[in-house]
């Protein structure tokens, strides 16, 4: 049965990008269409049900994929969860397809001994509040991105940053890329109170599709 991802990702891997094109397509899989709006159609599903198809270029829209010969692409972000002083520094390495949604996760769940927590603890330690900054935008699929949090982890390790409970939490194989250089000028330009972005109160530093941080400030958005 074709569902809500299926259609999205059809409509990805057509790469259509215009109102017409939506409905052409919504025609020929013999959708009803609900409503139409600038970026999106909503379909009527079966009784009351209904749901919204996005244009492929919408952010939107990446969250379900786009099927090519090696596998499903997804739009991925490397991210930092960083805590410094003058003197010490300390961060956690992570992946997402759902910033938004990961914040929120790391907020509610840092106390315990698993993934962020520890970074939690050793913050509250020294008084220290807890930043979140993107590193890394790429469309791939999960084995690139688990290849780009590895390297960004070697990154952070070879500039001296603690990584606490990274025994429990860190990718394997984590080695440095060549050429990779942790950007510390951007990421305290670029890094936002972790507590504010999950209540949505601060916007989060945008970052180009299929980019890394670099030193200077990007465009700024408002997480959905």
């Amino acid at each position: 049965m074709t569902g809500k991802k299926d259609y999205q990702r059809l409509i990805n891997a057509g790469a259509i990008t215009d109102i017409a094109g939506l409905l052409t397509f919504a025609a020929e899989q013999g959708l009803m269409v609900a409503k139409r709006g600038g970026t999106y159609i909503t379909i009527k599903g079966s009784g009351p049900r209904r749901f919204r198809l996005f244009l492929a270029s919408h952010h939107k829209a990446g969250r379900a994929g786009r099927p090519t010969a090696t596998g499903v692409v997804y739009d991925f972000w490397i991210y930092a969860l960083v805590a410094h002083d003058l003197i010490e520094s300390a961060c956690y390495i992570g992946q997402t397809r759902g910033v938004a949604r990961r914040m929120h996760e790391h907020w509610k769940r840092r106390t315990g001994e698993r993934g962020s927590s520890p970074l939690f603890d050793w913050a509250m330690e020294r008084g220290l509040t807890v930043h979140v900054v993107l590193l890394h935008a790429l469309s791939g699929i999960q084995s690139d991105a688990d290849r780009a949090e590895a390297e960004w982890l070697a990154c952070a390790a070879a500039a001296g940053h603690e990584l606490p409970g990274v025994d429990v939490w860190a990718p394997r194989g984590a080695r440095l890329r060549p050429g990779l250089v942790w950007p510390s000028a951007a990421i305290r330009s670029s890094s936002r109170p972790l507590e504010q972005v999950a209540a949505g109160t601060t916007r989060l530093v945008r970052l180009a599709k299929d980019s890394e941080l670099v030193d200077h400030r990007p465009e700024e958005f408002r997480l959905e």
